[in-house]
């Protein structure tokens, strides 16, 4: 089979093979680990515009090349993680509400309460539901069944030949009036009054979806699916316009955020203790790692 060749072996030095030993020798761990700890430590209390170069990494993220990740393997990476995430998920029988601890649910409650900054948009969101063809079929259903049931209760007459006769008449009749229907609908909606009663739909939808079993939730994907969605993703992360939107989305969130954040200490925006414990030990063990490499070893040991 084809394929790159694999690098050759750096022969190392005597001096290069004894600094790659002390690296890797449990003492030398510990005093980085007590070494990057400190730092972290002392870094939380200065601003974050002494710990930040902002044209270094201003300029780091407008040259980012986007193009540097392969579509093809993020897009393969990312489908392969929705479809485990899909796995596990219908095996999940359990709610959000039996998921969720009990006092983070009462701060979404309290929010899904609270009057919304814009009654319009839910009523909006709730306008364009109308409007959807599925939503059209369905008003159509009922009425045509409220029909038929009601010319049965009160027409003995009105029985299974009559119903049949009568069904293509009725449901041209419904299609006609449906989309004079949906927009009276949608315009009960839109009112000033009835803006609340959308928001409340829109409540009620919401604390629905949180109390279904979280495998009822899951849409099921088959093979095909996945594999188109992969080659969608990867053309879409290849397309010029996503290369070029990344990076200055990335400018632009550094922008926007960088002031708010520069004359803030450290510590004002972590907890310095949590960090040394989450990133001090894994830090080091990368450095040591990265530092006893052949080349590494052979240029630090001279």
């Amino acid at each position: 089979m084809g394929g790159r060749s694999a690098s050759p072996r750096v022969r190392m030095s005597a001096e290069a093979l004894a600094f790659s030993k002390r690296v890797r020798s449990g003492p030398f761990k510990r005093s980085l680990v007590a070494l990057i700890g400190s730092e972290i430590r002392e870094m939380g209390r200065e601003p974050i515009q002494s710990i930040v170069d902002e044209k270094l990494v201003r300029s780091a993220l407008s040259s980012w090349d986007p193009a540097a990740l392969r579509p093809e393997i993020v897009a393969e990476l990312t489908v392969f993680v929705m479809g485990e995430s899909e796995a596990r998920l219908r095996k999940q029988r359990k709610s959000i509400d039996q998921l969720i601890d009990r006092d983070v649910l009462d701060e979404v409650d309290r929010l899904i309460s609270s009057d919304l900054a814009s009654p319009a948009a839910a009523a909006e969101i709730v306008t364009q539901m109308l409007r959807q063809e599925f939503i059209g079929k369905l008003f159509a259903e009922i009425i045509h069944s409220a029909i038929i049931s009601f010319n049965k209760r009160v027409n003995p007459l009105f029985g299974g030949i009559a119903s049949a006769v009568l069904e293509d008449q009725i449901r041209g009749f419904i299609a006609l009036g449906m989309p004079m229907l949906q927009e009276q609908a949608v315009s009960f909606v839109l009112s000033q009054g009835n803006q609340k009663v959308a928001a409340d739909l829109v409540r009620g939808v919401a604390r629905a979806i949180r109390a279904e079993p979280v495998a009822n939730l899951v849409l099921r994907t088959s093979g095909e699916q996945r594999r188109n969605l992969e080659a969608a993703l990867a053309r879409i992360l290849a397309s010029e316009f996503v290369q070029k939107a990344t990076s200055e989305t990335l400018v632009g969130l550094f922008d926007a955020l960088y002031p708010r954040l520069r004359k803030l200490r450290l510590d004002e925006v972590f907890d310095t203790e949590l960090l040394v414990g989450a990133f001090a030990e894994p830090i080091a063990g990368l450095s040591v790692n990265a530092l006893a490499r052949p080349r590494a070893a052979a240029l630090l040991s001279e």
